[in-house]
């Protein structure tokens, strides 16, 4: 969590604001990327400036990636654990029920 803010906070102070959760993420772009570095790094070892550029786009591209991820996995714990409440909620109900149509029985059995 406390990298995600750092990231977040990072891209607001270079005036980048980065909402993965309203982009489209592609992955395979960001590895295509990674791929055409390693070939370029390979072949063209003249510019490695630009390699550096490049590098540092595929690692923004990725930290956006695993923003997204990190922030998926979070609202889809949250929503586990507000389920979870509710079946439980729901399962305390269903047992007072239970007892009350006992209780309610049984005082017919007497009368």
């Amino acid at each position: 969590m406390a990298a995600i803010q750092e990231v977040n906070q990072q891209s607001e102070q270079k005036g980048e604001i980065i909402s993965p959760l309203h982009q489209n993420v592609d992955i395979s772009a960001t590895n295509q990327t990674l791929q055409e570095i390693t070939v370029s790094q390979q072949t063209n070892l003249e510019d490695p400036q630009r390699q550096l550029t490049e590098t540092r786009e595929a690692l923004v591209n990725q930290k956006a990636i695993n923003n997204a991820l990190a922030i998926t996995v979070i609202k889809q714990d949250r929503l586990a654990n507000e389920q979870l409440t509710k079946v439980r909620q729901y399962e305390c109900e269903v047992k007072k029920y239970k007892k009350d149509q006992a209780i309610v029985y049984q005082s017919d059995q007497e009368v």
